[in-house]
């Protein structure tokens, strides 16, 4: 199942847990830890490390919370990827 962030998309676990990775990513510089960020989303880094997708569901949702943090790894990610 493809799951659409944004202009997003992760289809495969490794995209999922790349997805992940940005988000922790965003979160740090914000000053929260990938453990914190992970406790807050109700689920463990290994789920979300292994791209499961229920995981990345919860982190997705947690995520959206905080303004403009998806703006931003959305931004990174165009970065990353192109």
């Amino acid at each position: 199942m493809a799951m659409p962030v944004l202009g997003m998309t992760a289809t495969t676990a490794a995209e999922r847990a790349t997805l992940a990775e940005s988000i922790f990513a965003a979160f740090r510089e914000r000053g929260e830890a990938s453990d914190d960020v992970a406790e807050g989303a109700e689920t463990s880094l290994e789920l979300l490390r292994s791209g499961d997708p229920v995981a990345l569901d919860a982190l997705l949702v947690y995520a959206a919370q905080s303004p403009g943090l998806l703006r931003e790894v959305e931004k990174r990610h165009a970065l990353e990827t192109a």
